[in-house]
């Protein structure tokens, strides 16, 4: 629901640190809606981008451009039924990979039920490195620098990393620990749950229950 090319409060909010007690009414009401099924978009129903399905002229300058549109369409059409199909039940699951600095605001202000599902650093890493430009940790560790809020709650903890010249590697690697170790230590002070998601892939029955419990 934060990602930002997809919707406009995601330029905003997406990577925020935002602790409880803090209100943010226009971001409060967008979830609600999301939370009770009353919200409908290309990418909740369907996982499509509109700025990728309908391209402007200028993103369609070579064969490779409309061979990259064709199979996007392709997909999309033949997904389409599946997945609305499987956006119309009346409980609702929201994946939020943009909020984890928000997980204990959702926790306790909102009163989410809320779990952290957390993979492994190395297993993250990869996955962004391969997936390249859609990954660019660069201006995510730019909104961390400009973040007053994570600088306070951390303790200055990220200040030198974030200041020094760090490969894509170690930029991508940083994004993680920064997005991961709070939320991972507030856990118990907040009420939610940390699932390793390798747990859940490795001895699906146990962590298939703490989830359901949470």
């Amino acid at each position: 629901p934060l990602h930002q090319q997809v919707t406009p409060l995601g330029p905003k909010y997406a990577y925020k640190t935002i602790v409880p007690g803090e209100r943010f009414p226009e971001l409060e009401a967008y979830l609600e809606r999301i939370a009770r099924g009353d919200y409908s978009s290309w990418w909740v129903t369907y996982r499509g981008r509109r700025d990728l399905l309908i391209p402007s002229i200028s993103n369609l300058r070579s064969r490779e451009d409309a061979s990259r549109l064709y199979w996007r369409w392709r997909k999309f059409l033949k997904d389409r039924a599946v997945l609305r199909r499987a956006s119309q039940r009346q409980g609702t699951l929201i994946k939020m990979i943009r909020a984890n600095l928000a997980l204990g605001w959702m926790a306790k202000t909102l009163g989410s039920r809320a779990i952290l599902l957390l993979r492994h650093p190395c297993a993250v890493v990869e996955s962004q490195w391969r997936l390249g430009p859609i990954w660019d940790p660069a201006p995510i560790l730019d909104r961390f620098r400009a973040d007053a809020r994570l600088e306070e709650i951390s303790g200055g903890r990220y200040r030198e990393l974030l200041e020094t010249r760090l490969s894509p590697i170690e930029s991508l690697t940083l994004v993680w620990a920064i997005e991961n170790q709070i939320p991972v230590e507030r856990a118990t002070q907040y009420g939610y749950s940390v699932i390793p998601y390798e747990d859940l892939a490795d001895e699906a029955k146990r962590p298939w229950q703490r989830i359901c419990a949470s």
